[in-house]
């Protein structure tokens, strides 16, 4: 049995495809699709199948095809290319992955450094905070015992007497009281200087 070139093959696949769409075709051609169906030693059409399913990282990938005649060989080594392309695009995702974990850890590095450090300034300013409070609290009840002092009665003691009797001496005889008398200077009557 002599084989059958593949363009026999294809124009009747192409033609039994357009009779099972309901197009119409040739007479002609009707009659070469009757002929190449009835020769002697015919098997049926011819074709060959595979089927892949492949789980990578959760991704369900499912391939499938069906091929006509000597084909299959061409159909085999695509599926074969399209197996090395995944393994290709599966290394650049781990490559990917594996930089985005590193960074993902620098980054939980950093932000853990400024915790740190911003946990050091709140306790540096709290304390801060508590100097300066104890401190204007301490002022202002100075200034609050100063105030009830001066303005509380002055309570009488043993000496209270003799200060008072020596403040209005003073204003007495040195600010406020007779004036003394200054002498001249020598030869003057001293009536010019009261004028």
């Amino acid at each position: 049995m002599a084989a059958i070139p593949d363009s026999d093959r294809a124009r009747a696949q192409r033609l039994r495809t357009r009779l099972q769409a309901g197009l119409e075709i040739d007479a002609d051609d009707a009659a070469w699709v009757e002929a190449y169906d009835a020769r002697p030693g015919k098997r049926g059409p011819q074709f060959a199948a595979s089927r892949k399913t492949r789980l990578v990282h959760h991704v369900e990938e499912s391939d499938e095809s069906v091929v006509a005649g000597q084909s299959a060989a061409s159909w085999a080594a695509s599926a074969a290319f399209a197996r090395e392309d995944g393994r290709r695009l599966d290394s650049i995702v781990d490559r990917g992955i594996t930089a985005l974990c590193r960074a993902v850890d620098t980054y939980e590095k950093m932000t853990l450094a400024l915790l740190r450090e911003r946990q050091a300034d709140a306790v540096l300013h709290r304390a801060l905070l508590e100097s300066v409070r104890t401190h204007y609290l301490e002022r202002t009840e100075a200034e609050a015992a100063l105030i009830r002092a001066e303005s509380a009665p002055a309570e009488p003691d043993e000496t209270s007497g003799v200060e008072s009797a020596i403040v209005q001496a003073l204003i007495k005889n040195g600010f406020g009281g007779d004036k003394p008398q200054r002498k001249p200077p020598n030869g003057s009557s001293g009536a010019e200087e009261n004028d």
